[in-house]
């Protein structure tokens, strides 16, 4: 005989902070979004809040000189890494 597995009530969550860069069309720059999910672990559900954009500006920088790195996967599976620095004190590309 066997016996059937009862699910537990409790509810297991983890919260993850989603971060993304995008490109503003006006400025040439990128901003930097932030958005908060949470998931069920039992059932696998996922519900996100509202992303949040930054009013800050951010550029394309070098490895000697920047304010946030990410690695990603290139399409012929080698990581790849990009890095942004924070536009400070500088006019944006439209009105120069």
């Amino acid at each position: 005989m066997s016996r059937k597995a009862i699910p537990k009530v409790e509810e297991i969550l983890s919260e993850e902070n989603v971060v993304s860069f995008s490109k503003d069309k006006k400025t040439g720059y990128f901003r930097l979004t932030n958005q908060k999910v949470v998931r069920d672990q039992i059932t696998n559900t996922i519900k996100s809040q509202q992303e949040e954009e930054s009013d800050d500006f951010f550029r394309i920088a070098d490895d000697t000189d920047y304010d946030f790195k990410f690695d990603y996967q290139d399409i012929d599976n080698t990581v790849k890494t990009i890095y942004f620095k924070r536009v400070v004190n500088e006019q944006p590309k439209e009105q120069l």
